[in-house]
């Protein structure tokens, strides 16, 4: 039976892995599909015969119907099964290719665009939810990285992929090869994913419902106006007016009712909300340069989209590979790699647009192009594991759907300005009056760009400074009598870094305790060792590594020589070896409610407490928590 027991662990795990793999592939046709048009716009203006201005809607309509409805996605994911949201977006999005696919028309092109951005709306956020619902919390990051590896290198790879498609097969052909895709997908995830989001019958708030579409509408259409007739238009100040408006009234229903179509109430965490300004802002920014690179490449240097394709195609890979690199470096560093990813960004941007004004050609761009590329993933990746991360996981649903909608708004909103600037900025200093307006253009996006991110990367040393991460809003207005410090254990047991396996025991064993926080010289924490840890390490490969008890290892591995090998090395390597470095704690002012949800959502039994230097001043267990409530409860009942 036992033996049963732990294939079956395997088999989940290798299930819950191939689903995973599934969710991405899909999300990155997703993405792809958003960002493919990107390229086609040219072609589309020329088979259609209309302007770039009104191409351009192809792109526009498609992130005002999905910054529309993202918002609902929350709802609908604590509403309905898992399984029946991911069909009926991934059925949507495939008749709006086939409409797509059959267009004789712009306007029934447009038509469907508008009907694959509805299946999207509802895919992106489930599936964000999904992957770090299911994500180990030791590698949060990691898992949260294979998501925006989506997000960012789909729309990074799509010039060169499209490109080739566009040259060899035609415009029909970038919806007709997605659709059989898709279907396959389909079919595999239904057939394997868990309900595992937990759902109820909640209802859906009507006027939040109106509200949202006409602000979110408002907004993206007003933008997307914006790009064509200018922010000066009396249709674009209309429209955004009225969006505006909207979503003041939206956001003061949202934090009023019980049932809020959002629940806006996560911006009162500091990480998470400062997160979001970076997400914003990066975003922006993301989608302005991918309009801009294969317009210029097609426009000012007459490259076809297949050539312009090849040649965004490392900084695409560079991208993809940065991307889960950076979830990595996040589950080892937390927000420290976004400030690298700034410094970097900042000098790809400066570089593509020195490399056009300086004639480097193609090969000046391309490298250029691949540090920038590689720059913003770090800063993205780590922002968003950042700000999920310090959410309860009830709370991921919101925060997927916010971050989604956000990213539209601003998406589009990257796309309407650097639209206007690449066909009307004032010609640079440096440039004759023989350098075309696109290339003159593009020189001025990638410098806006650069200052951008360099007032980012101030902006943030404020946003995340140590006092910032470190306070919550939510713990400064609780009472003192409420939060961590109130009923933390002030002995602090911990080891050094430079301890052995060994070592560890011994503590373990002298403080009667099932975990230490792993310290520096410095009294910083570094890791978590528990006795899991240990016992999962003597298991080695095997199948039992699961079974984390030791009188069954005895039991099982009694006069296994391979065993008594294993635990003689074991016992003699260094505590980092073994012990968990993404490390889960808790303020001295942290709200005990928080701290309770902590050792909740996280599953673990004990946790560090650090004050405002990040330094260990005491730990807090299930059990402190316990006999702080009970000595309450006897109290009142006295």
């Amino acid at each position: 039976m036992k033996e049963q027991s732990s294939t079956h662990v395997k088999k989940t795990r290798k299930s819950s892995t191939l689903t995973l793999a599934l969710l991405v592939l899909t999300g990155f046709i997703c993405m792809f599909n958003e960002a493919q048009m990107n390229t086609a716009l040219p072609t589309v203006a020329d088979l259609f015969g209309v302007e770039m201005n009104v191409a351009q809607w192809l792109t526009t309509a498609y992130m005002l119907v999905a910054g529309i409805f993202m918002p609902i996605a929350s709802f609908a994911m604590r509403r309905f099964p898992l399984r029946k949201i991911i069909g009926f977006s991934i059925i949507v999005l495939i008749i709006g290719l086939v409409v797509s696919a059959c267009a004789s028309s712009f306007s029934v092109m447009l038509i469907g665009r508008m009907i694959q951005a509805l299946g999207v709306a509802f895919y992106v956020p489930v599936m964000m939810t999904t992957v770090i619902t299911l994500a180990p919390k030791n590698k949060f990051g990691l898992y949260n990285g294979l998501t925006l590896l989506v997000l960012m290198a789909a729309p990074a790879i799509s010039p060169t992929l499209a490109g080739i498609i566009l040259s060899h097969m035609g415009l029909q052909w970038l919806f007709i090869i997605l659709i059989p895709l898709l279907v396959v997908l389909l079919i595999a995830i239904l057939c394997m994913l868990d309900n595992i989001l937990k759902t109820g019958p909640e209802r859906l708030d009507g006027l939040s419902v109106v509200l949202s579409f006409i602000g979110f509408g408002g907004v993206v259409f007003g933008v997307g106006n914006a790009a064509s007739a200018g922010f000066g238009s009396p249709t674009t100040i209309l429209a955004l007016v009225i969006g505006v408006v909207a979503l003041i009234f939206y956001s003061k229903r949202q934090l009023s009712i019980d049932n809020p179509l959002l629940n806006l109430r996560v911006f009162k965490r500091p990480p998470y909300r400062n997160s979001v300004v970076v997400i914003v802002v990066m975003q922006f920014l993301l989608f302005g340069t991918i309009l801009a690179v294969p317009l210029f490449l097609q426009r000012a240097w007459g490259m076809t989209a297949f050539e312009a394709g090849l040649v965004t195609l490392p900084s695409g890979i560079v991208n993809a590979i940065a991307s889960l690199l950076a979830g990595v470096a996040y589950d080892r560093y937390k927000f420290k790699p976004v400030f690298l990813g700034f410094i970097v960004a900042a000098i790809g941007f400066i570089g593509v647009a020195f490399s056009i004004a300086a004639g480097w050609g193609v090969t000046g761009f391309i490298i250029t192009s691949m540090i920038y590329s590689l720059g913003m993933p770090f800063a993205i990746t780590a922002a968003t594991s950042y700000g999920l991360d310090n959410l309860d996981a009830s709370e991921y649903p919101h925060g997927s759907s916010i971050n989604s909608t956000l990213q539209q708004v601003s998406g589009s909103l990257g796309t309407a300005v650097f639209t206007m600037v690449l066909y009307g900025f004032p010609q640079l200093p440096w440039n004759t009056s023989d350098v075309s307006v696109m290339q003159n253009g593009t020189e001025s996006v990638f410098i806006i760009a650069t200052i951008v991110v360099v007032l980012l990367f101030i902006a943030s040393l404020f946003l995340f400074s140590k006092k910032v991460v470190a306070t919550s809003s939510i713990a400064a207005s609780q009472p003192a009598s409420l939060c961590a410090n109130s009923i933390m254990k002030n002995d602090a047991y911990c080891v050094r870094d430079t301890a052995t396996i060994t070592e560890v025991i011994q503590e373990l064993i002298k403080r009667e305790t099932s975990g230490l926080p792993v310290v520096s010289d410095k009294g910083t924490v570094v890791g978590f060792i528990s006795d899991g840890d240990i016992l999962q390490s003597l298991g080695g490969d095997s199948e039992h590594t699961a079974v984390v008890n030791l009188s069954y290892f005895l039991a099982t591995y009694r006069d296994d020589d391979d065993f008594d090998k294993r635990t003689a090395d074991v016992l003699a390597c260094n505590v980092m070896s073994i012990a968990t470095s993404n490390v889960v704690s808790v303020n001295t002012s942290t709200p005990l409610e928080r701290v309770c949800v902590v050792l909740g959502s996280k599953r673990i039994k004990k946790v560090p407490v650090l004050d405002d230097n990040g330094k260990l001043v005491g730990t807090i267990s299930r059990s402190d928590v316990v006999r702080h409530l009970m000595n309450n409860l006897s109290a009142q009942t006295a």
